[in-house]
């Protein structure tokens, strides 16, 4: 609520900066196409607080944004470490469509907030997948509207599938878990 987000919708986060990068636009394009039932049930969050923001695409992904039959919202202003943690554990479903990422903390941010995440297939996580982390993958945008209706009439189910990710995530990346592995390098050095 600090935030601006409704309650009572399902949220939806597009990419976590403002790079073209994010590929917003053909996300948003994808969304278009669901039924107007389905629209009303979205709450659309556009982070673009950073990453080389040009205002002509920054113009263009609100103009998107703008001719939908959804509520959203665009995050342009500086965020606290605090507003972002809010803003993942809003989100219910991240998209994330970047042309090239490497293990990105925003990313397993979602993840670790129990966002449901469509994953682009031409990203590769294998450190997440190698440990049993599970997301959503997709080869073209074209199957994003298929994915995210089927996602939002079994949102239960899916969130049920996705919920050990979470302590997956927090058993290996943490800082806890990572000091552990640390230790160990330094003990056998000795």
């Amino acid at each position: 609520q600090r935030l601006g987000i409704p309650l009572d919708k399902i949220v939806i986060s597009i990419g976590y900066n403002g790079n073209p990068n994010h590929q917003h636009i053909r996300v948003l394009e994808q969304l278009k196409q669901l039924d107007d039932i389905l629209l009303s049930r979205i709450f659309i969050i556009l982070q673009m607080t950073y990453g080389n923001i040009d205002p002509e695409y920054h113009s263009e992904v609100k103009r998107k944004a703008e001719n939908m039959s959804c509520q959203f919202k665009i995050f342009s202003d500086y965020m606290s470490n605090t507003d972002i943690a809010r803003l993942r554990c809003a989100t219910d479903i991240f998209v994330h469509a970047q042309t090239t990422d490497s293990f990105s903390s925003s990313f397993q941010e979602y993840i670790y907030a129990s966002a449901i995440v469509l994953n682009a297939k031409w990203i590769k996580y294998k450190e997440l997948e190698s440990v049993g982390i599970k997301y959503i993958e997709y080869n073209s945008f074209d199957e994003i509207p298929f994915l995210i209706k089927d996602i939002l009439v079994n949102i239960d189910r899916y969130r049920l599938e996705y919920s050990n990710n979470k302590q997956i995530l927090k058993s290996f990346f943490s800082v806890s878990a990572v000091e552990k592995k640390w230790r160990g390098i330094y003990e056998n050095l000795a």
